[in-house]
């Protein structure tokens, strides 16, 4: 985590950085730093605003949620599964005011109801 630190440290718009804050923010997920996460994330959209592939960037970050909730879902952790469902639809939904046109926010809109369905207890079979 401190490699990414430093890089972006170095060099905060270089081309690296915006790599370096989303591993950052993935491992505090992995972590469960969720309220660093959140702040890496707000970082991220704030240094980045129009950078081309900040949508898939976020939605990377959601997808850790997402594949945390869907693993403690196979625990049988439901209550768990589901809180980390429903962080996985609030980092989504941080990609649907960027305003950007595309397949990541199609994608945002999805799995956002995937999500709700998994945290409310149906059985869709997609996740």
């Amino acid at each position: 985590m401190r490699l990414w630190q430093h890089t972006f440290e170095i060099n905060p718009q270089g081309p690296l950085a915006i790599q370096a804050k989303t591993g950052v923010a993935g491992m505090d997920i992995l972590l469960g730093n969720d309220e660093a996460a959140h702040a890496s994330i707000d970082r991220l959209i704030a240094d980045f605003q129009g950078h081309p592939t900040l949508p898939q960037t976020i939605f990377r970050i959601g997808e850790e949620y997402y594949n945390k909730a869907s693993q403690m879902e196979k625990e049988g952790l439901k209550a768990e599964s589901e809180e980390c469902f429903q962080k996985a639809i609030t980092v989504w939904e941080k990609i649907i005011p960027l305003e950007s046109h595309t397949i990541y926010s199609t994608h945002a809109w999805y799995f956002s109801a995937v999500c709700a369905l998994a945290a409310s207890g149906v059985d869709d079979g997609f996740h």
